[in-house]
């Protein structure tokens, strides 16, 4: 949501975003949304509990309107995040390393509520001096779901949101320069959950010897 000013509105395909003050934005459901696309909007469980969960990456949300006719949320208030237009991997690996970790708390966070952190698509971050943070929340679902599969899904989207950052900064990022053959199997091996190791244990180990993820990702 960088570049937008108080009184701005920006229209999606579900909702508008209204920016109501400098750190404050509504997003109002359109009625084609809320009639037929009922999934898109945000359940208040969910609403509820990750604004109560102290999570650090996760947009901060303050507050929705209810239609008790309808059984839905039909806007919310949430905090309004200025964004940059970074490069990922031409930052320093320890921007990569912290947020993953972050979100990986996160997701620890939510995984025992049963959660699921659906649509974590790399259009849906916003990316701040320090962090990377997830803004569009309203596809997270309650899932009557174990524990264990509830953190597994969710780590598994984790991964997810990272590969699809890193694939397009590496399209970004080769047309400056030569495309080196093998670094999309790289980012697809640094973001794949395995089993033995913890996911963000293991990217801090890959990432940790080189300055940028650029050079990680082009050291054959």
């Amino acid at each position: 949501m960088s570049g937008y000013k108080f009184g701005s509105v920006i229209w999606g395909e579900h909702a508008s975003i209204n920016v109501i003050g400098d750190h404050m934005c509504e997003k109002v459901y359109t009625e084609e949304t809320l009639l037929l696309a009922r999934n898109r909007v945000f359940d208040p469980y969910v609403f509820s509990t990750i604004k109560t969960s102290f999570l650090n990456n996760f947009g901060k949300l303050y507050s929705y309107t209810y239609n008790t006719e309808r059984r839905q949320i039909t806007r919310y208030i949430m905090q309004f995040y200025l964004g940059y237009d970074y490069n990922i991997l031409e930052m320093s690996v320890n921007y990569t390393i912290e947020n993953f970790s972050l979100l990986f708390d996160d997701i620890l966070t939510l995984s025992p509520k049963k959660i699921i952190t659906s649509d974590m698509n790399h259009t849906n971050v916003i990316f701040t001096d320090d962090k990377i943070i997830v803004i569009d929340l309203d596809n997270f679902k309650y899932a009557d779901l174990s524990v264990e599969e509830v953190t597994k899904i969710n780590i598994e989207n984790l991964c997810f949101l990272f590969r699809g950052l890193y694939k397009e900064a590496l399209y970004d990022y080769f047309k400056r320069e030569c495309y080196i053959s093998g670094s999309i199997d790289k980012v697809i091996d640094l973001f794949t959950l395995t089993e033995g190791e913890s996911i963000s244990k293991s990217v801090c180990r890959k990432l940790r010897p080189y300055p940028k993820p650029i050079n990680y990702l082009c050291d054959m």
